[in-house]
């Protein structure tokens, strides 16, 4: 398939892809780039990792907000979302899912973790730093462990507290294999 962000470069940092033990995938905000968010890597770096930013067209991954209606986002957002595909795809040939973290900030939260509800697997870490889940208010997203394994992953959502939630979900208690 091809979109406005076919093409766009992502910058590599830390362990090279095919030696790393884990990799990190960090998702720029609107108006920043790969190599802003880059910084945060910087910040993280820890031996053996591979940090892999991709870059939107125009530095920005789709441009209504994210509580517009998904439709007036395309092509945009399905063309951000195959970046993310793509890039998963090329780094689980060193390195499996279960070992990679996905970081965004803002709209690169946002497109993160949409990524992550449709592209659901066993992922090392998720992390949403400033997010709201894309398109318009509705019914609560429902958040669901099925299978009887244990799993381990990190998940980091952060928002600001002086705004109003993204979905009217309140007082939410993890049930079955979820633990806080």
């Amino acid at each position: 398939m091809s979109g406005p962000h076919d093409g766009q470069p992502v910058l590599q940092a830390g362990e090279p892809l095919a030696t790393a033990r884990a990799a990190m995938i960090l998702v720029h905000g609107r108006g920043a780039s790969a190599a802003d968010i880059m910084t945060l890597g910087a910040e993280l770096m820890h031996p053996g990792v591979a940090y892999l930013a991709p870059q939107a067209a125009g530095n920005v991954w789709y441009p209504n907000p994210f509580t517009a209606p998904m439709e007036s986002n395309e092509p945009y957002l399905s063309s951000a979302l195959e970046v993310l595909v793509s890039l998963l795809a090329s780094i689980e040939k060193s390195v499996p899912a279960d070992r990679v973290i996905l970081l965004g900030f803002s709209k690169g939260a946002c497109l993160t973790l949409e990524f992550a509800a449709r592209h659901a697997r066993r992922f090392g870490g998720l992390a949403g730093l400033r997010w709201g889940l894309i398109g318009p208010g509705g019914p609560p997203m429902h958040l669901t462990a099925t299978g009887t394994e244990t799993r381990r992953a990190l998940v980091l959502i952060l928002h600001d507290s002086a705004q109003p939630p993204t979905t009217p979900e309140h007082d939410w208690v993890p049930k079955g294999l979820c633990r806080s």
